[in-house]
């Protein structure tokens, strides 16, 4: 009997990293807070990703963690992916913003998960799609000044 309720899927997110060099209050795991220390997906799990994407008529990858630019092999995995010819996606930080900045036109769409950091000035990045994230609380922006100053960058 067929699964008529199956919804395909054409996206895979991996989760390279646990590790994470910020200390937001609303993560949804305590334990990656401030983890620097965690542990990374290896090149060969990347690698069974990808033929797994292939066989399965994947098209896109996210990357994530964690905060993904901390892993020590983060540009050879963009790589793998993309020389594979999937989309790729990834959500950052940007705390290691010259991380980013290098793989500029190799990831498709970065999006940033903005909490205060230093943002990227606009037309900074050339070739990828840049996308803003964020989640409205009290606390950071606790003057219409600081969501103003937000809005314009």
């Amino acid at each position: 009997m067929e699964n008529k309720d199956k919804v395909p899927s054409h996206k895979i997110r991996l989760v390279l990293t646990n590790s994470c060099n910020m200390n937001c209050p609303w993560c949804v795991d305590a334990a990656v807070r401030t983890n620097t220390n965690g542990s990374f997906m290896t090149l060969t799990s990347v690698n069974k990703a990808i033929a797994f994407a292939k066989e399965n008529n994947i098209t896109e990858f996210t990357l994530t963690g964690g905060e993904p630019t901390l892993h020590p092999d983060i540009e050879e995995i963009v790589k793998l992916i993309k020389t594979n010819g999937f989309i790729l996606k990834m959500i950052t930080n940007y705390v290691l913003s010259d991380v980013v900045k290098r793989m500029d036109g190799e990831i498709d769409r970065i999006t940033i998960s903005y909490y205060g950091q230093e943002l990227p000035e606009k037309n900074e990045f050339l070739k990828s799609q840049v996308v803003l994230s964020i989640i409205l609380d009290a606390d950071r922006f606790q003057k219409l000044e600081d969501l103003d100053y937000y809005i314009d960058k």
